[in-house]
C-alpha cells in the first residue's frame, strides 16, 4: 500500500492573527477552486491535540481511575472532565463577548436613529461615528462567533476521536479472543483433517476425540455428551470394542489389491548423488513407499535405514495463509545466498518478478493467490531450503507445465 506523502497542517506556522481569521485555511480552498475536488493527500495532517492515540490513551487512565474511585457507579462524564480539563468551559466563555456585541448593536442603531428625527441637533461626525460603530460591532461579533464555533467543533473532534479510540480498544480486545479460540479451532480441525490418514494408522482415533471435546465444549464432563455429542456411555462403548475391528480392516485393505499386498519383497539401496524413480499406474504403492520409508506407515515384516537428514514433499502441496518467503524457511534462519539458490532452482524468480511485492506478497489461505504449480514449487523450495541430505519428492511435476518441469528436472 503506497505511503501518504507528509502534509503538515499549516496551522502550526501560522499567527494569532491568522489563527483568529482562519486564513491558514485559504491554501486548500483555492487548491479546491482550481481542481474542482480535493484529493485524500490534499489534506493536511492531524495535529498533535487531536492524535488519536494520545487522546485515547488519556481517556482510558481517567476511566481506569474512575472505576478505582466508584467501582458501583463509574461515570463517563467525570472521566471526559478529567480528560478535557477546563476546555470546554473557557470555550463556552469565546461566545459571551459576541452575544454581547449582538446586544450593543441595536442599541448603537437606535441612536443612529435620532439623526434622521426632525429638527436634530446630532452633529454629522457622531452620526458617522455610530454608523462606523455599528459595522464594527456586527464584524467583531461574526469573527468571535466563528472562532468560537471552530475552537468548540474542534473540542468535539477531540471528545469523538477519544470516544471511539476507547471503544476501538475495548472491542478489539473481545474480537481478538474471539479470534484466538476461533483460530485455534480451525487450526486443530485442519491439522486432523489433512492428518486422518496418520489418525487411522495409529489408531489415535479416541486421544483425538478427547482433544476436540477439550477444545471446543466448554460445558462439564457430564453434558458434554448428552447435550452436544448426544452419546450415551453404552455408545462410547461400543466404539471402544469395535475400534480394533476397524483398525484392522484398514490395515489389511489399504495395502491389498484383489487380495494381496502391493508392496512386498521391496529391496534397493540408495547411495549419496543417486537419482531413483518409481514409475507405476495410478493406486500401485508409490506414495505408500514413501510414506513407508517416512515411517507414516508401518511396515511388517522388514528393515528400513535411512542415515542422515531427510525431505518428504507430499503430492498435495501444504500451503498456509503468509508471505512465500514464509513459506519457504519455515522457521529456519534466512540464509540470502541459499534462498536465492532455491528460489531460482523452482523457478519461482520468474513468478516474483509478476507478484506485486515480490517474495513478501501475502499468499492468503491455503494459497488462494498462488496457482497450483506455483503452489507446488513453494512446496518444493520449503523442502529444499532445508539442505536435506535426502529428499524423497511425491509426483513433483504432476501441477506444471512441460517447460517448468524440463527446468526442475534438471
Amino acid at each position: 500500500m503506497p505511503t501518504r506523502p507528509p502534509n503538515p497542517s499549516p496551522f502550526l506556522k501560522a499567527s494569532k492573527c491568522s489563527r483568529l481569521f482562519l486564513e491558514w485555511v485559504s491554501p486548500l480552498i483555492s487548491k479546491c477552486r482550481k481542481q474542482g475536488t480535493l484529493d485524500v493527500n490534499d489534506l493536511y495532517e492531524p495535529l498533535p491535540d487531536c492524535e488519536a492515540a494520545t487522546l485515547t490513551d488519556k481517556l482510558e487512565a481517567n476511566w481506569l481511575v474512575e472505576i478505582k474511585r466508584n467501582p458501583d457507579r463509574p461515570s463517563l462524564i467525570r472521566a471526559t472532565l478529567r480528560t478535557m480539563r477546563w476546555k470546554p468551559l473557557v470555550n463556552s466563555l469565546i461566545f459571551i463577548p459576541s452575544e454581547l456585541l449582538k446586544i450593543s448593536q441595536p442599541l448603537l442603531l437606535t441612536f443612529l436613529m435620532r439623526f434622521f428625527e426632525p429638527c436634530s441637533m446630532m452633529p454629522a461626525w457622531h452620526a458617522w461615528l455610530l454608523a462606523m460603530g455599528t459595522i464594527f460591532v456586527a464584524f467583531c461579533s461574526s469573527v468571535i462567533l466563528n472562532y468560537g464555533i471552530y475552537v468548540n467543533n474542534t473540542l468535539a473532534l477531540q471528545m469523538r476521536v477519544a470516544y471511539s479510540g476507547l471503544i476501538f480498544r475495548k472491542a478489539s480486545i473481545k474480537i481478538n479472543n474471539i479470534l484466538q479460540v476461533t483460530d485455534q479451532r480451525v487450526k486443530i480441525m485442519s491439522e486432523i483433517i489433512k492428518s486422518m490418514r496418520i489418525v487411522k494408522i495409529y489408531c489415535w482415533e479416541m486421544a483425538f476425540d478427547k482433544k476436540i471435546r477439550h477444545t471446543f465444549l466448554l460445558l462439564d464432563e457430564s453434558e458434554r455428551e448428552n447435550r452436544l455429542l448426544s452419546r450415551s456411555h453404552s455408545e462410547l462403548a461400543c466404539i471402544e470394542k469395535i475400534e480394533p475391528t476397524i483398525v484392522k480392516s484398514i490395515q489389511t485393505q489399504s495395502p491389498k489389491v484383489n487380495g494381496s499386498f502391493c508392496l512386498k519383497n521391496i529391496v534397493f539401496d540408495a547411495h549419496p548423488g543417486d537419482l531413483i524413480c518409481i514409475i507405476g499406474p495410478v493406486g500401485s504403492g508409490k506414495s505408500s513407499l514413501l510414506q513407508t520409508l517416512t515411517g507414516e506407515i508401518a511396515i511388517f515384516d522388514g528393515k528400513v535405514r535411512m542415515h542422515g537428514s531427510f525431505c518428504y514433499v507430499p503430492q498435495e502441496s501444504w500451503i498456509f495463509s503468509s508471505t512465500i518467503k514464509t513459506n519457504i524457511l519455515f522457521g529456519k534462519v534466512y540464509d540470502h545466498n541459499l534462498f536465492r539458490n532455491v528460489v531460482k532452482a523452482t523457478a519461482l524468480d520468474i513468478d516474483f518478478v509478476q507478484l506485486p511485492n515480490e517474495e513478501n506478497t501475502l499468499v492468503g489461505d491455503q494459497g488462494v493467490m498462488l496457482s497450483g504449480g506455483q503452489k507446488a514449487r513453494v512446496n518444493m523450495a520449503r523442502g529444499l531450503y532445508r539442505n536435506a541430505d535426502i529428499y524423497l519428492l511425491d509426483d513433483p511435476l504432476s501441477a506444471v507445465d512441460v517447460k517448468v518441469a524440463k527446468h526442475l528436472f534438471q
